[in-house]
């Protein structure tokens, strides 16, 4: 992790001119500003009923306190996160236009906050016929591909046949968007039966004397979060037990059909004698081979929010080959320490990745343009092939984008 040097201040009782008088010497101090990195593994989750205003939760928050407000079935998936290892998460209350689910005025709320990497909408399965689900569903994968630094965690309908539907209308929605915007999301199912603990909402479906059926995002998030501290976010999120659901969505009559979830390239969760309730798969909602692992997705998504943080301080600095010298530097220090933290494939350091900040990186026309440009790769672990990294830094701007392959 770098450590940034800044000037520190003059002790009290000099004045900046004494620096220029005869016989005065002040030996130059700096103080080390270490950068914490973006914090992973915190999700939004939208549409929240019963609340007025963004909300965050955390280890200090009054928890039960903020979720005997919502209704549907949010404060439920809300608890599932809390559950199983999630620290940290935003509410945002419902002001979408329901026939879309998802309106302007959540994305542009979603906008205003820049602390969570993961979206999560659960009471949508519950409120909207597959059609209109998909339709919303993909405007959340469109605005988490909008800068790359998101990924929404999705929940499909209950039942297999309203599953088959949905998928045919996702894929017909995502018709002539580019390939790349259904890996920037993950589908899980089915629903999880958990223990109810208020009276049931219009939206909410009994299973069973005191129980309730619940989409699973919320607690599938919680897993994100924990499998991110315990194991970093270049493991994969799958095969960790799902604490507190009493059972799955039941097979047959239409629900929680496991092949369902396949079909539809979403990620099945499944019972296991004495394993316990598990996730059961690590992959986008994308076709394309080069993109679809989860891990792919957001070891990039990671690094990408990393390097703009890091990167910040030169924004200003002059273009010139001692800039380019330093953003190698900055660069290569990230990347070495995914590489030694067993994140990126490869023997070497030289196999695991590269940085390139030079005069061929920097043509005459991007100079003149007052534009600095970088390139980097990473092997990552999964799908076993390099990933590319544009870094251009210019006009007052920093910008990193990423594409799998090549």
């Amino acid at each position: 992790m770098p450590v940034y040097q800044f000037p520190a201040h003059l002790p009290a009782g000099v004045s900046a001119a004494a620096q220029t008088m005869p016989g005065v010497y002040l030996s130059p101090r700096t103080v080390s500003v270490e950068i914490a990195p973006p914090r992973t593994g915190t999700p939004v989750f939208l549409g929240v009923g019963g609340i007025e205003r963004a909300t965050c939760l955390d280890g200090r928050s009054d928890i039960e306190k903020t979720l005997a407000k919502a209704t549907g079935l949010a404060a439920y998936a809300i608890r599932g996160f809390f559950a199983n290892g999630g620290q940290r998460c935003y509410l945002l209350p419902a002001r979408g236009d329901g026939a879309e689910g998802v309106g302007e005025s959540d994305l542009a709320e979603l906008e205003q906050l820049d602390d969570f990497d993961l979206v999560c909408a659960p009471d949508m399965a519950a409120l909207l016929p597959p059609e209109q689900l998909a339709r919303a569903h993909k405007r959340i994968l469109k605005w988490c591909a909008q800068d790359g630094l998101r990924f929404a965690i999705l929940d499909g309908p209950r039942t297999s046949d309203q599953l088959d539907n949905y998928r045919k209308s996702l894929a017909r929605e995502l018709r002539g968007e580019p390939s790349g915007v259904a890996s920037f999301g993950a589908g899980y199912y089915p629903w999880l039966n958990v223990a109810r603990s208020r009276p049931l909402s219009a939206s909410a479906e009994a299973a069973g004397a005191g129980q309730v059926l619940v989409p699973p995002s919320g607690h599938v998030a919680g897993i994100y979060s924990r499998s991110d501290r315990n194991n970093g976010i270049w493991a994969a999120p799958a095969n960790d037990v799902v604490v507190g659901v009493l059972a799955l969505d039941g097979v047959g009559s239409g629900a929680g059909d496991p092949q369902a979830a396949s079909a539809a390239n979403f990620n099945g969760l499944r019972s296991f004698r004495k394993r316990g309730i598990r996730v059961w798969g690590a992959r986008t909602l994308s076709d394309d081979p080069s993109l679809v692992y989860i891990t792919a997705r957001r070891l990039l998504q990671a690094v990408a929010r990393r390097l703009e943080q890091v990167l910040a301080p030169v924004v200003f600095e002059p273009n010139s080959p001692l800039l380019w010298a330093r953003v190698n530097r900055i660069v290569s220090t990230q990347l070495d320490a995914l590489y030694r933290s067993g994140a990126l494939a490869g023997a070497t350091a030289e196999d695991a990745y590269f940085v390139r900040c030079d005069g061929d990186t920097n043509s005459p026309q991007a100079r003149a343009q007052g534009q600095v440009v970088a390139e980097a790769g990473i092997a990552a672990v999964a799908p076993a092939e390099f990933i590319s990294i544009d870094i251009r830094i210019g006009d007052n701007q920093l910008a990193v984008s990423q594409q799998v392959g090549g």
